[in-house]
């Protein structure tokens, strides 16, 4: 599930510049373990520390204004993390929540379940490849082993973009707009050659505002005289599209 501020625009522009210096966290840690074969081998990822500091580093590097928060709550036999990426300009992503089941866990273990939600939470939030991969079946069985019972769905979160995607796109549909004219504008922000190569949370932001700005729109035409509304709607700050009622 995902929430966000009434704007989002510089707050995506803010992760773009984040994005654009951040590093891939060094596997500072790992777990020795034997494969169902019987080999010895080692799980190496990047700790919760290794994941912050190289977020925040991006983030003053390229002087992005984004910061972020997490929350952890325990309660009905599960835990539960919130992600907050937050701009300067006060507009923010809410990421969760991510719930794992903690029945039968002690308080020591419950402290484990804790960091390995907030890191797992963490690199979800920002991309980031928190595991190593080697693409072994060894270390496959040892994500698989380590993650059994834990790791949330993301399947349910990726739904949910998806459907406020669709939902943005009826509505201004709706309104007459021409959809391939809006990717247009998002390839060109994000400075790509398809619209496929956008991250769907940023397409999905990007939808949010051309919505909002179709009802800004409509509201303001609603309450003009009849003469002025039948004039031509005038430029915004959304480079190249011009709002208003389209035939």
């Amino acid at each position: 599930m995902m929430k966000m501020s009434e704007g989002v625009e510089e707050l995506f522009n803010g992760m773009f510049l984040l994005k654009s210096k951040l590093k891939q966290p060094k596997f500072d840690s790992s777990v020795d373990y034997r494969t169902k074969k019987g080999d010895r081998t080692k799980f190496e990822y990047a700790t919760l520390k290794a994941i912050e500091e190289a977020i925040r580093e991006a983030a003053q590097t390229s002087e992005s204004g984004i910061d972020f928060q997490q929350e952890v709550i325990n309660e009905n036999n599960s835990l539960s993390v919130n992600t907050i990426i937050y701009h300067k300009s006060g507009q923010w992503v809410l990421h969760g929540p991510f719930t794992f089941p903690t029945s039968g866990q002690n308080p020591q273990g419950l402290g484990s379940l804790s960091t390995y939600a907030r890191r797992y939470a963490l690199s979800a939030a920002f991309g980031i490849a928190a595991d190593k991969d080697d693409d072994g079946q060894a270390a496959n069985e040892t994500q698989k082993e380590r993650q059994k019972n834990t790791q949330p769905t993301q399947s349910d979160n990726q739904k949910e973009i998806e459907t406020l995607i669709a939902k943005y796109r009826t509505y201004l549909l709706e309104n007459n707009r021409d959809l391939n004219e809006l990717n247009q504008y998002i390839i060109k922000k994000e400075n790509v050659a398809r619209i496929e190569q956008v991250d769907r949370v940023r397409v999905m932001g990007y939808y949010k505002a051309f919505a909002m700005k179709q009802k800004e729109t409509n509201e303001t035409i609603a309450k003009q005289p009849e003469q002025e509304s039948a004039q031509q709607p005038v430029q915004t700050e959304l480079d190249g599209i011009r709002w208003g009622q389209r035939k």
